[in-house]
């Protein structure tokens, strides 16, 4: 059965409609790191971004960047044909946290800092739960029930608001390239 290609056809779907490296372990919180009054300069803390504010254009252009290298990873674990194996889900795990990782070394536009940092904890979270979400897709009865138990899963849930924040902040998500 190609459930597994469900799971992993999900995740590269959601991966390329959200849009770098750090030591952080899974779960973790990541918390804006500036004040409100900080607008060029960051402060530098071990649990967020370091280097110099984005502009809302970088930003889009970062977040465009590493959303469709990460995709590209992501669909090439089910592009050749042949039914996933629990070796692929492994990438998967692997790709999602190197997704997150890349999107916490960003320090984004000040209004969509709750957005961003919601991405990357959703993404976490993901990686935490693919096991689970796998094994509910496994034992769906169809490919139908199979997608609603993806998409109800709640790290998908948690991607989906964040995706639907930065959307409503004029950041455009639609990076399927």
């Amino acid at each position: 059965m190609r459930r597994l290609a469900v799971v992993l056809a999900g995740v590269a779907l959601l991966a390329a409609s959200c849009g770098g490296k750090s030591s952080k372990p899974a779960g973790t919180t990541v918390r804006p790191t500036t004040t409100a009054t900080s607008t060029s300069t960051p402060t530098t803390t071990a649990n967020g971004p370091t280097g110099k504010r984005l502009t809302r254009a970088a930003y889009q252009a970062k977040l465009t960047k590493i959303a469709r290298d990460i995709g590209a990873q992501l669909r090439s674990s089910t592009a050749n044909g042949r039914t996933p194996t629990k070796e692929d889900l492994t990438v998967a795990r692997k790709t999602v946290n190197e997704f997150a990782s890349q999107l916490a070394r960003i320090d984004p536009p000040p209004e969509v800092a709750r957005a961003h940092a919601q991405l990357v904890n959703a993404l976490r979270r993901l990686a935490t739960d693919i096991d689970g979400i796998f094994e509910k897709v496994s034992s769906a009865k169809d490919a139908s029930a199979a997608i609603d138990a993806l998409f109800a899963a709640p790290a998908v849930q948690l991607l989906v608001e964040a995706q639907q924040e930065l959307r409503a902040k004029g950041y455009d998500l639609d990076l399927g390239g």
